[in-house]
C-alpha cells in the first residue's frame, strides 16, 4: 500500500523543488504543486527587483531577463505590474534559478551580519557616551582579550579610546558638530568587524 503525503508535505516539496527550476506547467505536478512553483519563481522575481543594479549585475543573469526586471521596476500601475511579473516568472522557468538563489542568499546573509554590526558599534557608542571612563574600561578589556584572535589596530591603544571618548563626551555637552562621535562609532565598528563586540549591560 502507497502512504499518501499530507498536503503540507506536498507544498513544501513543490516548494522545494521550485528553488530548482521545475516547470510550473509540467503536467505531472499536482495543481497545487504548479501554483506553488509558479509563485515561487515570481517570488524570486520581486526578490531580483529588489536589488541594487550593482547587486543584480553580480549574479550574472541573462540579457533578458535584466530586461524584464528593469521593466518591472519602471512600471507604476498595479496590473502592468502584475502581468510583468507573470512574464519575468516565465523567463525564470527557462533557467536553473538554483545557484541564484543561492548567491541571493549569502548576500542577504552578509546584509544582515552588516546591519548587525552597525547596530552593536551605535549601541556601544551612545553607552560609552553615557557611561564614560567605566563602560569603556569593560569594553577595553574584552577587546584586549581577543587580540590573538582579531587584528589588532582597532584595539591596540587604549589611551586612544580614552582621548577621543573625552573628546566625543565634550563635543555632545557644548552642542558641538560630533565628529569625535563619529570617529569612535568607526572605531567601534571597526573592532566589531574583527571581533563582534559584546552585549552591551547597563
Amino acid at each position: 500500500m502507497v502512504k499518501k503525503s499530507a498536503p503540507g508535505q506536498a507544498a513544501d516539496a513543490a516548494a522545494q523543488d521550485a528553488i530548482s527550476g521545475p516547470d510550473p506547467h509540467d503536467k505531472t505536478l499536482s495543481r497545487t504543486q504548479r501554483k506553488l512553483a509558479s509563485k515561487s519563481l515570481q517570488q524570486l522575481g520581486q526578490r531580483l527587483a529588489a536589488l541594487r543594479d550593482s547587486e543584480r549585475a553580480a549574479l550574472d543573469l541573462p540579457a533578458d531577463i535584466l530586461e524584464a526586471v528593469d521593466d518591472l521596476n519602471s512600471m507604476r500601475s498595479h496590473i502592468a505590474r502584475k502581468r510583468q511579473m507573470l512574464y519575468l516568472g516565465k523567463l525564470l522557468r527557462r533557467i536553473d534559478v538554483g545557484g541564484i538563489v543561492h548567491q541571493l542568499e549569502h548576500s542577504e546573509q552578509q546584509t544582515r551580519q552588516q546591519v548587525a554590526s552597525q547596530h552593536r558599534a551605535e549601541r556601544w557608542r551612545e553607552h560609552l557616551l553615557s557611561h564614560g571612563d567605566q563602560a569603556l574600561q569593560s569594553l577595553l578589556t574584552h577587546l584586549l582579550a581577543n587580540t590573538d584572535n582579531a587584528p589588532a589596530p582597532p584595539v591596540a591603544e587604549p589611551q586612544q579610546w580614552r582621548a577621543l571618548l573625552r573628546q566625543a563626551q565634550q563635543q555632545l555637552r557644548a552642542g558641538k558638530p560630533p565628529a569625535a562621535s563619529r570617529k569612535l562609532y568607526r572605531m567601534l565598528y571597526a573592532a566589531d568587524q574583527a571581533q563582534p563586540l559584546p552585549p552591551v549591560v547597563d
